[in-house]
C-alpha cells in the first residue's frame, strides 16, 4: 500500500457527494480496456 500515493480520501470525497462517480470511472476504465485488448 506504501507504493501508491494515497489518493484515496479524494476518491471518497467525491464518491460521497455523487455514489455514481465511482462507478462511472470504473466502468469508463474497463471500456478502455476492452478497446486496448480489441486493437492488440
Amino acid at each position: 500500500m506504501k507504493d501508491k500515493p494515497n489518493l484515496q480520501p479524494e476518491l471518497d470525497f467525491f464518491t460521497l457527494l455523487n455514489p455514481d462517480f465511482g462507478q462511472r470511472e470504473a466502468e469508463g476504465d474497463r471500456e478502455q480496456q476492452a478497446r486496448q485488448k480489441e486493437e492488440a
